[in-house]
């Protein structure tokens, strides 16, 4: 898809005009593996560009759980102009709005050990008992330290494609509530999880395991009783299957 993309918010650029930039957008094949939808062609649009090419971030990290929320917040920290785009209301992933409430093993220093000590902290105010944390405490630390960092984020959006110029990455395009948006940066970070951004953009990969092409199993929690869950650890789930 090629898309025409236009900043009218942004200033002027060195010819007078608004941006207009006409880069290809690439985007998932099909909404599920194996399976072949019809396509329909729509008139062209134009996408608002919130990062124009003379103000680009430096890094844009896509995914903001335990990878990625590290990777932009230490970005930030080293000075670079950094943005940070999820799909859920906030940071921290699997470890906040997945549910997790625990590392498995995990080494805690560096960033980890700042991170727990300041959870710790809010922990003691909120009189939160317990060696877990408390998923909505992990968030609230995570944003304060996002924000303190100067980190740029993008809660509820979902990148939907990869802005191409040539063979290079140059940013992706998000759903928001708001409607399209593209992102222009130098530097990529893919932290989905399921490397979306590079498949998107042509990236060699394997769907599932490479050996048996199965897919990430899932944790139910499954509540026995009032008080009481069982984790469950026999299923899975394909992310590919829209249905």
């Amino acid at each position: 898809m090629t898309a025409r993309f236009t900043s009218s918010a942004s200033p002027p650029s060195r010819s007078g005009r608004d941006d207009v930039l006409t880069i290809s957008i690439r985007e998932p094949e099909s909404p599920q593996q194996g399976r072949h939808y019809r396509r329909q062609s729509l008139p062209s649009a134009p996408i608002p560009i919130h990062r124009t090419a003379d103000r680009a971030a430096d890094i844009l990290v896509v995914g903001g759980g335990s990878s990625g929320g590290t990777a932009a917040i230490t970005a930030a920290r080293e000075g670079m102009r950094t943005v940070l785009l999820d799909m859920n209301p906030g940071p921290g992933g699997t470890g906040t709005y997945g549910g997790v409430d625990s590392y498995w093993y995990g080494r805690h220093v560096s960033f980890a050990a700042r991170l727990e000590a300041a959870v710790t902290e809010k922990h003691a105010r909120i009189n939160h008992t317990g060696g877990k944390w408390n998923i909505d405490v992990k968030t609230w630390v995570l944003r304060e330290m996002a924000r303190d960092a100067g980190v740029e984020t993008f809660f509820n959006a979902f990148a939907i494609g990869t802005i191409m110029e040539g063979s290079r990455v140059r940013g992706v395009v998000a759903a928001t509530r708001w409607g399209p948006v593209a992102i222009l940066t130098r530097v990529v970070i893919d932290a989905t999880g399921d490397g979306d951004i590079a498949a998107f953009a042509g990236a060699r990969f394997t769907y599932g395991a490479e050996r048996t092409h199965s897919v990430m199993w899932y944790s139910l929690a499954q509540y026995a009783s009032p008080g009481l869950i069982r984790n469950n650890f026999t299923s899975t789930v394909d992310v590919s299957n829209i249905e």
